[in-house]
C-alpha cells in the first residue's frame, strides 16, 4: 500500500509540474499574433492586437498565483490531514484549478472591457 501511495503522490506532482511548465511557457513565450488555437482566446481578446497582447500577459501572469495555492492544499491534505485517497486529492485540485480559471477569465474580460473604453 505504501509503494502505491508514493506512486500516486508522484503522479500528482507530475501533473503540477506539467501545469506549471505550460503556464511558464505561455507567459514567457506568448503567441505574438492573434490565433484561434493557442493562448487566452475569447472574442474580446481576439478583437485587436492590443487586446490580444494584454490578455495573454494578464491571464498567464495571474495563473502563477493558483499554483502555490494548489500545492499548499495538496501538501496539507497529504501530510497534515493524512488523507490517503489520492483520487479525492486529484479531483479537488482539478476543481480548484477549474474555479480559478473561470474566475480569472471573468476578471480578464472585465479588464479588457475597461481597456476598450
Amino acid at each position: 500500500m505504501e509503494l502505491n501511495f508514493l506512486k500516486n503522490y508522484f503522479d500528482i506532482i507530475f501533473c503540477d509540474v506539467l501545469i506549471s511548465f505550460v503556464t511558464v511557457l505561455a507567459y514567457l513565450l506568448p503567441k505574438r499574433k492573434i490565433n484561434s488555437i493557442v493562448g487566452y482566446r475569447t472574442m474580446r481578446s481576439m478583437k485587436d492586437q492590443k487586446n490580444w497582447d494584454f490578455s495573454q500577459r494578464f491571464f498567464f501572469r495571474n495563473w502563477f498565483f493558483v499554483i502555490p495555492v494548489v500545492l499548499l492544499f495538496q501538501v496539507l491534505t497529504l501530510i497534515l490531514f493524512d488523507i490517503e485517497n489520492i483520487g479525492l486529492i486529484e479531483t479537488l485540485s482539478m476543481i480548484l484549478f477549474f474555479i480559478y480559471s473561470i474566475s480569472l477569465s471573468f476578471i480578464t474580460e472585465r479588464k479588457l472591457k475597461q481597456l476598450d473604453q
